[in-house]
């Protein structure tokens, strides 16, 4: 994790957030925030790669729409990128990032996933 990447990154996360999915009636689903930190747990217990692949599968029980949740991960590094790291620019997919270059990819989902959940602060949590 690097904080002045992190800290770069939450004023466009909130910007991200405010126009996805998971922003509806000015508010965001607590599930969200559940989520993020699953995610992050799932890196760091299993592999990158595994742990995109099992966010980016349906899932009819989950409160949430796990795979807007990459999505949301996806575009803050990328609109991000031009700021703080070039070979970011040029991709699809999270797992298109990976493949590409699987040591910078970590450490930029990271730094999105946590400028996420410290930018999840700003909004009103719903509890459903």
């Amino acid at each position: 994790m690097n904080k002045n990447n992190v800290e770069k990154l939450i004023p466009i996360a909130i910007n991200v957030i405010e126009n996805s999915k998971l922003y509806s009636n000015g508010k965001v689903s607590k599930a969200c925030s559940s989520q993020i930190s699953t995610f992050g747990a799932a890196i760091s217990q299993g592999s990158l790669l595994s742990a995109v692949l099992f966010f980016g599968k349906t899932d009819d029980k989950s409160k949430i729409d796990r795979r807007e949740l990459l999505k949301v991960i996806h575009k803050v590094i990328s609109e991000g990128s031009s700021k703080y790291c070039k070979s970011c620019e040029d991709f699809t997919s999270l797992e298109d990032f990976i493949i590409k270059d699987k040591f910078i990819a970590k450490k930029k989902i990271i730094d999105a996933c946590i400028a996420i959940k410290l930018a999840l602060n700003v909004f009103i949590l719903d509890k459903e």
